[in-house]
């Protein structure tokens, strides 16, 4: 499996337009912002998807709604890695 692939979520994703029913479901995903310099709260150095390999990012944890009338972005955080915080 490449490092791109191993990092991919293990849930399956459906498009709003094809949910079966028309039933709606919440989704969640986490995605990296690179990120240069020291300015910036919450940088580490985990796997980045937008670089596709470990580097400086922030990254963002995104909830979301899908159904098949539309979708909505719920809610985002941004993830504060340990030790960040005193």
């Amino acid at each position: 499996m490449d490092g791109a692939a191993a990092h991919r979520p293990s849930h399956s994703t459906a498009r709003p337009g094809h949910l079966p029913g028309g039933h709606a479901v919440v989704m969640f995903d986490e995605t990296g912002f690179p990120k240069t310099g020291k300015a910036s709260v919450g940088v580490a150095r985990p796997y980045c998807g937008a670089l596709g390999k470990v580097d400086n990012c922030q990254v963002g944890v995104l909830a979301a709604y899908a159904s098949c009338h539309g979708c909505a972005l719920l809610d985002k955080r941004l993830f504060i890695p340990e030790g960040e915080v005193e």
